[in-house]
């Protein structure tokens, strides 16, 4: 199952990086951006939350800054309970959410999807250990702790397109984190 679990791990996060890399956020006033063959551009954002104090000058920061760029999807890693607050409190009329806690019985840091109600529909969601056994709380013996992946699968409300986002948070300590990393260096 390792072997199995850790390239789709990899294509997932490679795939929303590209897709917070590649895609350009619209003007207010101008009209949705198509591509070439007519969809609507899709606009996504990934940010690592990690503070080991939030101060409310860096929480204002942060929402100003996921407000400023209004992404159709926003994914956040190692969000702990109080970021999860803060991030409900503010985004929680225009965004809805998915995440579940690392540890036992959902508590811990969280990689949540937040995507805008107004354009999509949720239709499926879970999280993943990633580990030999993924679908129970669990790790891998070489991991500092444990790491998930978080998924939803999504219908634009506007022409019932599909689109799966899997938001996950790498080990550092092991290989095959290690390797990705030197990938993009």
């Amino acid at each position: 199952m390792k072997n199995r679990l850790i390239p789709f791990v990899l294509f997932a996060t490679i795939l929303m990086t590209l897709i917070g890399c590649c895609n350009t956020v619209p003007k207010e006033t101008e009209a949705p951006q198509t591509t070439a063959y007519e969809q609507p551009v899709m606009t996504a954002m990934s940010y690592n939350l990690y503070s080991a104090d939030i101060t409310d000058a860096r929480a204002e920061r942060v929402i100003s800054l996921i407000r400023k760029y209004h992404p159709d999807t926003l994914g956040v890693q190692e969000a702990t309970a109080g970021w999860m607050d803060r991030l409900e409190r503010n985004l929680g009329d225009e965004y809805d959410y998915v995440a579940l806690g690392r540890d036992e019985q959902g508590r811990g840091e969280r990689n949540a999807i937040f995507y805008r109600n107004d354009l999509f529909k949720l239709l499926d969601s879970g999280t993943r250990w990633l580990s030999d056994t993924p679908d129970t709380v669990s790790k891998y013996n070489a991991s500092a702790c444990n790491r998930i992946l978080t998924y939803a699968l999504l219908e634009r409300i506007a022409d019932g397109e599909k689109i799966l986002l899997v938001n996950t948070h790498l080990d550092y300590l092991l290989e095959a984190g290690q390797s990705l990393v030197r990938v993009s260096e």
